[in-house]
């Protein structure tokens, strides 16, 4: 009976660990993905704010935000954003999107890529930035 008690009790534990190292790099992800739609919003808001054509600036206030996709996708369309600054903004938008019901886990993988992805995306951003 004891040896019953002590391996339910390590495995447990170890359940215990490997479910708050889940809900912090839930909490990493979300937090760097909020990071990143402010910045997609303060680019956007940077760029409407140049635009002098009504019809073109509604273009931008009516997307839904629910999903950053068509936000990304129109930013791109209309030469706001370069190619990897794009594709970096559209993985990480699906990457969020994939796994926001929770039901798939945030790995310490899933974390270094979307590292990278924002790197990515704010070495490309800012470039843009400093050419306009």
């Amino acid at each position: 009976i004891a040896k019953v008690v002590r391996a339910t009790s390590t495995n447990d534990n170890t359940s215990l660990a490997g479910k708050e190292q889940e809900v912090d790099l839930w909490e990493q992800f979300q937090q760097m993905w909020g990071e990143t739609k402010n910045e997609i919003e303060a680019h956007l808001l940077q760029v409407v704010g140049t635009v002098t054509d009504g019809r073109r600036r509604r273009r931008y206030e009516n997307i839904s935000r629910r999903n950053y996709e068509s936000v990304i996708l129109r930013l791109y369309e209309d030469n706001w954003l370069g190619d990897e600054a794009t594709d970096a903004l559209l993985e990480m938008n699906l990457m969020f999107n994939s796994r926001k019901n929770r039901k798939r886990a945030v790995s310490r993988q899933d974390m270094a890529r979307f590292r990278e992805l924002r790197d990515m995306w704010l070495a490309n951003h800012l470039q843009v930035e400093a050419a306009e």
